[in-house]
């Protein structure tokens, strides 16, 4: 089976939001998923290059309303052992305490939830059906925004 790691990230965020809306979408399906991980490598001079995720992990784009949407219908699929659906919500990038947000989302009704990403893990039919139709991030958002 054809497997597809796929980060959707909401495209109107400023440039720094962005980055780390992605990068902890990212590392949540690396710890989830560690066996995705390529072996580590030498350079040709003997270097060691730590491994990478050894799939493609394309970054697409859409509004933070579709982004809850995607949000929902992935929750809302049957159970398929070893498709993972993380969001990374607004709510996780104001707290500067993990304990605080915890509980602001333990106070929040999942429809108040504002994803800024999602990553999704599984079968590459599964996640295509869900996100194969949006754009790839071409560029960051202006960090003046």
């Amino acid at each position: 089976m054809s497997e597809k790691i796929a980060i959707v990230v909401d495209g109107s965020l400023p440039a720094g939001l962005l980055a780390n809306a992605i990068a902890v979408a990212a590392f949540s399906i690396g710890v989830r998923r560690p066996d995705l991980r390529g072996s580590d490598l030498l350079s040709a001079d003997g270097m060691l290059v730590p491994g990478i995720v050894s799939i493609a992990m394309p970054v697409l784009t859409t509004s933070a309303e579709r982004l809850h949407a995607i949000h929902t219908q992935a929750v809302a699929l049957p159970a398929d052992e070893g498709f993972v659906v993380i969001g990374f919500t607004e709510q996780a990038q104001r707290p500067q305490t993990y304990e605080t947000y915890a509980a602001t989302i333990q106070q929040t009704p999942a429809v108040k939830l504002c994803y800024r990403s999602i990553a999704l893990y599984g079968a590459r039919k599964k996640v295509d059906k869900l996100v194969g139709n949006l754009p790839l991030l071409k560029q960051m958002a202006s960090s003046a925004s």
